[in-house]
């Protein structure tokens, strides 16, 4: 699938932030569905998609440029859509363009093509 090739074919490194199962389970049950119907596959890869950044963002990196910049930090993902991330407490939270928020939970998991982190609620959902 288009999502799949772009993290396997670039060199250069990703940065997912990953929803987990739970935060799936926290969608509407019809969107949901939705999602999974063949016919909306591109609706899908556009969801994922806006969970993708080029270039690899490690929590450090995201906290200090939440601090240059006052406080947030705009990221464009793969899809086109802007998340923001900013700092609650100790926690990083992102948010869409929705005012949707989610929290990373585990981070900083290295893979060969980039890092990932785990959220706690899907972003960018229309």
């Amino acid at each position: 699938t288009e999502q799949i090739d772009v993290l396997s074919k670039e060199d250069e490194p990703h940065t997912i932030f990953a929803p987990t199962n739970d935060a799936f389970k926290l969608l509407d049950e019809k969107r949901l569905k939705d999602f999974l119907n063949p016919a909306n596959k591109k609706q899908l890869t556009k969801i994922i998609r806006s969970h993708i950044v080029s270039g690899k963002l490690d929590s450090g990196s995201l906290v200090q440029n939440i601090n240059d910049g006052n406080g947030s930090y705009q990221i464009q993902t793969l899809s086109g859509t802007t998340l923001t991330a900013s700092q609650e407490g100790a926690e990083i939270i992102l948010t869409d363009s929705n005012g949707q928020k989610a929290a990373l939970g585990k981070s900083d998991i290295n893979g060969s093509n980039g890092i990932l982190h785990v959220l706690n609620a899907v972003l960018a959902v229309d």
